[in-house]
């Protein structure tokens, strides 16, 4: 029997091996710049240091309040996360990744004890981890910066799964039922994360049916709590994001007949297990393609996936891991059949990160399988501990290898916004993504092109015009820079941008008293948009007006405090005076 020292120096050298891994495999990422949705989220979120960022009601009156045309959901945990990194990172995206990857290191930690806990076999929980950390499908959540919330979903919802266990082992009454709570707070804390949270106790609820022996009356009774709990939760999110502004509410508009959703769904799961497997195509968004097909072969194939999977957990023993990784592998999906609906102008679609849990346990049921080519010689002429371990080393190293590849591909947003467009040629978002990088590294020619094949004549098009506009102004094309922001305020009558950027071209065009109506607008419908108080200012300062241009200085820096401009001119201005 092995001392306690024993077991912590184990303990230890785990989590040391662990750490080793998370390196190995994402150290190439730490480097890599701000992408894509980091750009909206941090880099150009002028909301990201209020209150009305957060989305918790007593501050939803701030004048940043989100965009309106924005994708509407409520995570706030997700979104504090955030906040307190911008607080301690500002604009440098290595800050973020290694918060990233510090997160994501600490869930493999807590997948590792769980499985330990619960299985009581520390090479099947090391093995699963260790999948786990290596698979290229689980690399956004170190490169994808803005996804650091995903990292926290998984983790809350193993404290949540780990305290429930542990109440059922305590015999001192506030013991047990300070676990319970803890319990019930680490599956609210995952649902303010991200929304595929609300499975989080099907998983507990697998466990205590196939591992513990629990009846469906105990485990309904287990779960009755965790339901009261995602009814508040609900009720919460309805202040925030109306029921006709959610997912549910954009079922209608695909206007599926059921065997066409059958197929759909079916294609996404044949992607997904195609990531898992193959290690092919691993990519952030992924979209069925319009034209589905046979919609009788793709219906019956998943139709034969599930039998198979419900066979072979009949078939294991209750206290397999197997069966729960199985099981947690098809209850992971649940999500994925009512958030591919999510965001109807990108089709159909799937996100990966959705189902980390059904990755969880499909490296659960890969590592239980393995474990039986690891049993000591002798026990099946089938067993091969030699064999094992090689096929394990090897798996490992193509894991390894195959995400740092990936790694290097998020490290340029333009081949990755490329490759996403090149397995959902109709999927408009990475278009837009590539356009907006194109406009940041000034190819203005090859930027309109791309923003022009975004337009869907929906809200969302103010942006696309705003950009449209900007790219006119910088090649020189007065009017039609001006043409494009009317568009966009037309659409959008509180685009703050659009109302600057025609203040700027009057400024250019010395209509200084147009411009100055255009300025102000702007800035009362933002008032942490620092470009229009600048515009402003140089607006004042071609009118002698230098106490009220110090002023405007003044307020940017209070919003912030290292812009060049503002601090330079102030300089100029006091030594004037």
């Amino acid at each position: 029997m092995k001392t306690p020292t024993a077991f912590a120096r184990r303990n230890l050298l785990i989590s040391v091996l662990l750490l080793f891994l998370c390196l190995l495999t994402y150290n190439n990422s730490l480097h890599n710049p701000f992408v894509m949705d980091d750009y909206a989220m941090i880099v150009q979120n002028r909301a990201i240091k209020d209150p009305s960022f957060l989305q918790i009601d007593p501050f939803v009156n701030s004048s940043a309040a989100l965009d309106p045309g924005s994708q509407v959901y409520w995570r706030p945990i997700a979104h504090l996360l955030i906040m307190s990194a911008f607080s301690a990172f500002g604009r440098e995206p290595f800050g973020y990744h290694v918060l990233n990857l510090l997160l994501f290191y600490m869930a493999c930690i807590g997948l590792y004890e769980l499985l330990n806990f619960i299985f009581g076999d520390w090479k099947l929980a090391l093995l699963t981890s260790v999948l786990f950390c290596v698979h290229p499908i689980n690399g956004v959540l170190v490169n994808y910066i803005t996804a650091s919330g995903y990292a926290v979903l998984v983790l809350a919802v193993i404290l949540s799964i780990r305290c429930f266990l542990m109440a059922g082992q305590e015999t001192a009454p506030w013991k047990k039922y300070g676990m319970y709570g803890l319990s019930l707070l680490w599956f609210a804390i995952s649902l303010l994360c991200h929304e595929t949270a609300f499975i989080g106790p099907l998983y507990l609820a697998s466990v205590l049916f196939l591992i513990k022996g629990y009846s469906w009356r105990g485990m309904s009774a287990a779960m009755l709590p965790f339901l009261i709990v995602f009814m508040i939760y609900i009720a919460g999110r309805e202040q925030f994001v109306h029921f006709q502004a959610g997912t549910l509410a954009n079922m209608a508009r695909f206007e599926m007949s059921l065997a066409e959703y059958g197929a759909a769904f079916s294609r996404l799961v044949f992607f997904y297990l195609k990531n898992l497997i193959f290690l092919e195509d691993v990519v952030l968004i992924w979209a069925v393609p319009t034209a589905l097909g046979n919609l009788f072969f793709w219906n019956i194939a998943s139709m034969i996936f599930l039998v198979v999977c419900l066979l072979i957990i009949a078939r294991c023993r209750k206290e397999d891991p197997r069966s729960v990784g199985l099981a947690w592998f098809l209850i992971g999906l649940l999500p994925l059949s009512i958030a591919a609906f999510s965001r109807p102008n990108l089709g159909f679609i799937i996100e990966p990160h959705w189902m980390l849990f059904s990755s969880i346990g499909f490296f659960l049921f890969i590592a239980a399988s393995f474990r039986k080519f690891i049993q000591p010689a002798g026990i099946s002429k089938f067993r091969s501990p030699v064999i094992g371990a090689a096929m394990i080393c090897l798996l490992i190293v193509a894991y390894v290898f195959t995400s740092r590849l990936y790694n290097r591909l998020w490290g340029n947003e333009t081949a990755y916004c490329r490759y996403m467009i090149a397995l959902s040629p109709n999927m408009r978002l990475p278009v837009w993504w590539l356009a907006s990088a194109h406009l940041r590294g000034r190819d203005h020619e090859q930027a309109r092109v791309l923003f022009r094949k975004t337009l869907t004549g929906t809200f969302q098009d103010w942006e696309v015009y705003v950009n449209l506009g900007m790219i006119e102004s910088a090649l020189g094309r007065r009017e039609a820079a001006l043409k494009n922001f009317h568009q966009a305020i037309a659409i959008n009558p509180s685009a703050a941008e659009a109302y600057n950027n025609i203040g700027a071209e009057m400024i250019e065009s010395n209509e200084l008293d147009k411009a100055q109506g255009y300025l102000w607008q702007a800035m009362r419908l933002d008032r942490y948009f620092i470009e229009p108080k600048k515009n402003l200012a140089v607006l004042f300062l071609r009118q002698r007006k230098t106490r009220e241009a110090a002023e405007l200085l003044e307020q940017v820096l209070s919003i912030q405090p290292n812009d060049p401009y503002s601090l330079k001119t102030l300089r100029e201005l006091r030594g004037l005076n």
